[in-house]
């Protein structure tokens, strides 16, 4: 007899999930994701996603805006810079796919490395 238990997906409400697929849509679910972050009937599942969705698109928009477009550079140095905003962008791209992923097999939407642990509050 197996005394392992398996680890039963999450499920979500259809409102939910909606609101969390919404969110994890690359750059266009931006704007879902700050109405459910700011909104009060939200709940905390679809608030936490909204938040790695907001982080992500922060990030991609942050180094897109770093990398800049170097018009004084030469040619190797304009299209290595463009190569790289095409790699920050596809990463974006695939990410958001991968936690759409997760969400729809009922596992937990987060970042690798955003590992917090809560203590309890004295």
């Amino acid at each position: 007899m197996n005394n392992s238990k398996a680890k039963v997906p999450r499920s979500f409400s259809l409102s939910n999930k909606v609101w969390m697929y919404a969110a994890l849509v690359p750059i266009f679910g931006v704007v879902p994701a700050l109405m459910a972050s700011i909104g009060d009937r939200s709940s905390q599942e679809v608030k936490d996603t909204s938040k790695v969705a907001i982080l992500l698109a922060l990030v991609w928009l942050a180094s897109t805006a770093i990398l800049g477009s170097p018009d004084r550079g030469g040619d190797s140095l304009q299209i290595a810079t463009e190569l790289l905003k095409g790699t920050f962008t596809s990463a974006y791209f695939v990410t958001s796919i991968y936690l759409m992923f997760r969400l729809y097999r009922g596992q937990k939407i987060g970042l690798p490395g955003s590992n917090r642990s809560k203590s309890p509050r004295i």
